[in-house]
């Protein structure tokens, strides 16, 4: 009789810890975005946060934004793209284009385009990104076109599905036959991104920025504060084929709707093979008050280059 009364106290026993300590019986360890850990027993869950039983704490609600990690247990249907820190690794890609025309008759014309992008892409954390691109134009052998554009830029990205984010950039370009020696402008802004996938990408961004331009024939410096909105779009048309397009518009504050540039550039990109396509770009920039009268408002060119990614 003792025996059995010793036998039922010991299972109300192993129940009890059960009950109160189901980590013991089914341990699953929740790693934190703080680096903090919890053990205890998933109870249930949704697309935002999962109920966890700990002996130690009870019941606790842990929103899945915080999670890095679950050890133990069986699988969770957690997206990692939904997790800071998770997801893809830090990806590194670029692309070098280089174009070239040249014409013989009434008129001796050589063209030469270049354009480069390097980045270095953690998403829905961090992105760096270096672009630049160059044009050299000669007819009869007398220089006719020079300029270059280059591009530094950082952002970071904040919000609970991480499409918002915060950017810091610094652009500069020359271009010798509109009178500008050098042009800088860096800026700080935020942007989101409404679609971030494979095969479409659309995102939009407003920035404030400090703009120096340095002039040919001792013209006086001007410095100014300006706005930078903008956007780019890219999407897949079919296999192998996309089309890209950025622009981006630079009115001074101290007279918005008369003193802007304009900046655009839409694209068409056919791969060749894995490395090598082919690109037809339309380029326009658009100077409402050029630096001198002898300038034209409009600059458009249109280049074919052969575009190598790595």
């Amino acid at each position: 009789m003792k025996y059995k009364h010793m036998r039922n106290f010991t299972l109300t026993i192993i129940i009890f810890i059960i009950t109160v300590f189901p980590g013991n019986a089914s341990s699953e360890t929740i790693i934190l975005e703080n680096g903090d850990r919890i053990s205890g027993r998933i109870s249930s869950e949704n697309s935002e946060e999962l109920i966890l039983v700990s002996g130690m704490v009870g019941e606790v609600s842990i929103p899945k934004k915080n999670i890095i990690k679950i050890e133990g247990g069986p699988e969770k249907d957690i997206p990692p793209d939904d997790l800071p820190g998770k997801g893809p690794e830090v990806i590194w890609s670029g692309n070098i284009s280089l174009g070239y025309d040249i014409s013989r008759g009434n008129t001796k014309t050589e063209d030469l385009y270049g354009d480069m992008l390097v980045n270095r892409n953690n998403r829905h954390v961090d992105e760096i990104t270096f672009a630049g691109n160059g044009f050299y134009s000669t007819a009869d052998r007398n220089m006719s076109a020079q300029k270059w554009y280059t591009m530094g830029r950082y952002a970071y990205s904040f919000g609970y599905r991480k499409h918002f984010y915060n950017f810091f950039k610094l652009e500069a370009d020359h271009d010798r036959f509109a009178g500008i020696y050098l042009r800088t402008v860096p800026s700080v802004g935020f942007g989101y991104w409404f679609f971030d996938e494979e095969n479409i990408k659309l995102m939009a961004e407003v920035g404030l920025g400090w703009r120096r331009t340095d002039h040919y024939n001792g013209k006086k410096t001007v410095n100014e504060m300006v706005l930078i909105p903008g956007g780019h779009y890219e999407q897949v048309l079919f296999r192998g084929t996309r089309v890209t397009g950025d622009i981006y518009w630079y009115p001074s504050l101290k007279d918005i709707g008369d003193d802007y540039i304009m900046k655009s550039e839409a694209a068409v990109i056919s791969e060749l093979n894995d490395m090598l396509s082919m690109k037809v770009s339309l380029m326009d920039e658009f100077n409402a008050r050029p630096a001198s009268e002898d300038t034209k408002n409009h600059d458009t060119r249109i280049i074919s280059s052969l575009m190598l990614s790595y």
